[in-house]
């Protein structure tokens, strides 16, 4: 009894000391090169908040960023224990995003997710590399004109003034307003209409499921942590191993609807200078699938739906913020705003 004590004992010391082992195997990667390397831990890294979220990890990161600014033009972390080198100087992070792009062009994401698995987002730059990278690039970059750009506008200020009278409209029933929410239904009703050419009745009683969907995608998605893990945890992980990130229902709402969208302008036969009319002369003169076509339209919708949102509520936020300081102002001036006091400005 007293030697099978002893060896599951050893057993599980091992075990750990293997994971310990392992967890810090690559940590003085960067030491080893001459680079200033904070300290990280095992398995939180050089970002914590990752793991363990008390705050967002941009929050570590700034905090690296505000004690080396002064002394160096980049240090290396660890994300859990991937090696990653991070960049504080300005100058030198224009000449990886420019002058020296085309040493840098691939990046995590296209480590992180298999495009067979996700068709929805098979197209995506941002999840691609190498020469299907430049290929794709290439067939989306003309999307981006100016022309378009200024038809887009005249929409976005419609749904500026829909979106103050909604605002008005809770108002007036005392309803207090959520900073997120708002910044999605602006930012949701825009891309609808700018790029689907439907309208999301985001401003209605009866608005179409996008901010579930996109909760289901950015917030409560196991899958896209889980694939986040394995690429922190095994950066060398063959690509057909990682998960599918995408949640069915947000595959299947968005892939139907795309499809919805184009049979219903090739129906029509709309002639409009918009970026639907362009994905669908694109199809013609590339050759695409149904699903290259319905991957190049989600690439807007899901590159810029939840970041745009996010800082429009930040926008609101700071000016709802800087009303509470200029009216406590001169009463109380060491008072700090509180959530309640930014609802009630939103709602006056």
């Amino acid at each position: 009894m007293y030697r099978m004590l002893l060896l599951l004992t050893l057993i599980i010391i091992a075990l750990f000391v293997l994971l310990y082992a392992f967890l810090v195997w690559n940590f003085g990667h960067w030491r080893r090169r001459g680079i200033r390397e904070p300290r990280a831990l095992p398995l939180l890294g050089s970002f914590p908040n990752i793991v363990w979220p008390r705050r967002h990890f941009s929050n570590d990161m700034r905090d690296i960023y505000m004690k080396y600014r002064e002394t160096d033009s980049y240090v290396g972390t660890y994300l859990l224990r991937a090696p990653k080198l991070l960049l504080l100087e300005p100058k030198l992070i224009n000449e990886v995003f420019v002058s020296a792009f085309r040493h840098f062009e691939n990046n995590d994401a296209s480590r992180m997710i298999d495009t067979r698995k996700d068709p929805l987002v098979a197209c995506n730059p941002f999840v691609l590399d190498g020469d299907e990278w430049r290929k794709q690039r290439s067939i989306f970059s003309p999307l981006l004109t100016s022309g378009r750009i200024r038809n887009a506008y005249g929409n976005m200020k419609r749904i500026c003034d829909m979106l103050c009278e909604y605002i008005d409209k809770c108002s007036d029933c005392g309803q207090p307003q959520n900073g997120m929410d708002l910044g999605l239904r602006f930012t949701s009703e825009n891309l609808f209409d700018c790029v689907l050419g439907i309208e999301a009745r985001s401003f209605t009683d009866s608005p179409l499921p996008v901010a579930k969907h996109n909760k289901e995608m950015s917030e409560d998605n196991r899958r896209l942590a889980l694939a986040g893990a394995l690429n922190g945890l095994f950066p060398c992980l063959p690509l057909c191993l990682r998960p599918k990130i995408i949640p069915p229902s947000y595959d299947r709402f968005f892939g139907e609807l795309v499809r919805e969208a184009f049979d219903l302008r090739r129906c029509k036969r709309q002639e409009r200078n918009d970026f639907i009319n362009h994905l669908l002369d694109m199809q013609r003169e590339h050759q695409l699938s149904e699903a290259q076509l319905a991957s190049h339209a989600m690439t807007f919708m899901f590159d810029g739906l939840d970041t745009t949102s996010s800082t429009i509520a930040h926008c609101l936020l700071l000016r709802v913020y800087a009303s509470i300081r200029l009216a406590v102002g001169h009463r109380r001036p060491a008072q700090r705003p509180t959530p309640s006091m930014a609802a009630n400005t939103i709602v006056r």
